[in-house]
């Protein structure tokens, strides 16, 4: 697709793409926090989408140097 940011940011509807799933997430009570491993590059705007979108339930953990250490990170933060 070859953009400047990631997929799950793109609009669909009016609302990024990930939110979606947050959402929808966010409301099965057996869920009681949400892990979300991101790139460094893009904090600020899981911080502004978390805002925007009040998904309480949302933790934000940083990426590793490969999917295997992003996933760890993720695994940690249990």
């Amino acid at each position: 697709m070859n953009h400047t940011i990631p997929k799950q940011f793109f609009p669909l509807h009016g609302k990024p793409i990930i939110t979606y799933s947050l959402e929808t997430m966010e409301t099965v009570s057996e869920i009681d926090r949400i892990i979300v491993v991101y790139n460094k590059d893009f904090r600020s705007v899981y911080e502004e989408l978390f805002d925007t979108y009040i998904v309480s339930k949302c933790v934000l953990d940083e990426g590793g140097d490969s999917r295997q250490d992003s996933v760890w990170n993720g695994f940690k933060n249990r």
